[in-house]
């Protein structure tokens, strides 16, 4: 009970918590660091089937972001690249995060939110795979054996005729 100029106030601190909507997530932008440059925009739904990217690709920046509005700049985020890295990151209020020179195979890129309620988000994921560059692809191991093959073939052939000769 407070006393106040024309009465009193009443404040009950149970009803003191704000409690704010579902906190979500969402991704800005998805950019190839090289010259191919976006993928995608922010705009539409984001396909998470059949990403499977070029090597030449291989280098990705994800933007996210989180439109908690009571929170402002103080949004904190938490990322993790599955197959790259095992433990989440620290949280921090940076909501880029570049990921460079990956090799091939498949990722998942996780992130999440938490405002300053330390109301915690879903987590938000993509997933992509690198194919391997075309020298360390299969068509290329077949066309090394065959040529390995081939030139084992010769080799034995030019042997067997310079014994023939003989």
């Amino acid at each position: 009970l407070i006393g106040a100029r024309e009465g009193f106030i009443l404040y009950s601190r149970q009803k003191d918590r704000i409690i704010s909507p579902e906190l979500r997530m969402g991704f800005d932008q998805i950019n190839f660091l090289s010259k191919d440059g976006l993928f995608y925009n922010g705009h539409g739904p984001l396909l998470n089937e059949n990403n499977s990217l070029p090597y030449t690709n291989n280098s990705l920046a994800f933007s996210f972001y989180s439109p908690d509005f009571q929170s402002g700049n103080n949004t904190a985020y938490q990322y993790k690249l599955k197959n790259y890295q095992e433990n989440w990151s620290e949280w921090s209020t940076t909501s880029y995060k570049e990921f460079t020179n990956l090799k091939e195979g498949s990722y998942l890129f996780q992130v999440r939110a938490k405002n300053i309620f330390d109301q915690e988000s879903e987590i938000l994921s993509f997933a992509f795979e690198i194919k391997p560059p075309y020298y360390r692809s299969n068509v290329a191991y077949t066309i090394y054996a065959s040529g390995f093959l081939l030139l084992l073939f010769l080799g034995f052939k030019a042997i067997d005729h310079r014994h023939q000769k003989a």
